[in-house]
């Protein structure tokens, strides 16, 4: 989806953004987004980067990505781009591994959106909410500390179904390339292969052990893994087709 630019020792502003977001060229001339707070304040295209201020750097792939992405950030409240900064900052730290940079674009427009409909006192149930904080339960905790930022910016209070939705992003985005869809549906499945073992061996879960914990991980990894079996098949039959 994304990859990490390539940055040279001194960067020249090619657009801005936002205080917190500008674009750069990179030392192959593609356009990078580049972001860290306050790196554009009071400073304009053509001048050059504090490096001491750079938070990321990535190269949205294509000209529709930088696009999208510019659009995005040019028209959404900076301080709902820091909210959703600063969840990804604490993602990474609490789960110890690097996140899809598309949640960057993913992230702040699901909470643009969350944030302007609940306002407007308009909420969304999320059905997997359940699944989401007995499967997910560090990423929910994530979700649920990104709730405790918008109300303290914003005063507007989310229920825990917006908690949920943001852990399912933050679960997407550890799978790279994996589309949002694709991680519901697996959360759906592993909840109906429980089901099932419940129901077939007469067990009862305790849910706070590590041995649940651990059989729904494997399960997760073991779907994963499926999937990208399925994926990798689809892909050879349709290569092959075009070759006859």
């Amino acid at each position: 989806m994304m990859k990490v630019g390539e940055q040279s020792d001194k960067m020249k502003i090619e657009k801005v953004l936002n205080n917190n977001v500008v674009i750069t060229l990179t030392d192959t001339n593609e356009e990078m987004v580049v972001m860290g707070r306050g790196i554009a304040f009071q400073r304009k295209v053509g001048d050059t980067i504090e490096v001491e201020k750079i938070e990321k750097t990535f190269v949205p792939e294509g000209n529709e990505g930088i696009e999208t992405f510019s659009t995005l950030f040019k028209e959404i409240n900076p301080e709902i781009i820091e909210i959703a900064t600063d969840t990804i900052k604490y993602a990474q730290s609490i789960l110890k591994t690097k996140l899809s940079n598309n949640i960057y674009l993913t992230l702040t427009d699901h909470l643009n959106y969350a944030i302007s409909r609940t306002s407007e006192g308009i909420e969304i149930k999320n059905p997997l909410t359940w699944e989401i904080k007995k499967f997910y339960k560090k990423e929910y905790e994530i979700g649920l500390k990104a709730l405790e930022n918008i109300k303290t910016k914003f005063g507007v209070i989310m229920n825990e179904d917006e908690a949920a939705s943001i852990a399912l992003h933050i679960v997407n985005a550890k799978q790279e390339g994996q589309e949002l869809g694709i991680t519901v549906k697996m959360t759906e499945v592993v909840q109906d292969i429980l089901t099932i073992v419940r129901l077939q061996f007469g067990i009862t879960f305790d849910e706070d052990s590590f041995n649940y914990s651990r059989f729904v991980t494997h399960l997760q990894y073991l779907l994963v893994e499926c999937w990208n079996m399925i994926t990798k098949d689809l892909m050879m039959i349709f290569y092959s087709s075009k070759l006859k």
